[in-house]
């Protein structure tokens, strides 16, 4: 299955962006008024996201290991 090869940052990345297709789809296609609280939200989840991108490529502490990362931390010395 797919869902076994896609991590779940990606996942909570693509899920996060829905309301902001929502929102861009309801401006575009049906002509709703673009209002500053929808603004303010779409400047928030597009922050968050760009938070969670930052912290990820610097490694943030507290990040889980990937599987082979925890076998080989299960593996080393310090483990036992």
């Amino acid at each position: 299955m797919a869902i076994a090869h896609v991590r779940a940052a990606t996942a909570a990345v693509t899920l996060n962006l829905v309301p902001l297709f929502g929102l861009a789809a309801a401006v575009l296609a049906l002509g709703e008024p673009l209002v500053a609280a929808q603004m303010a939200g779409a400047a928030l989840i597009l922050a968050g996201l760009l938070w969670l991108a930052r912290s990820e490529r610097r490694g943030a502490p507290g990040r889980p290991l990937s599987r082979s990362g925890a076998a080989r931390a299960a593996r080393s010395p310090a483990a036992t």
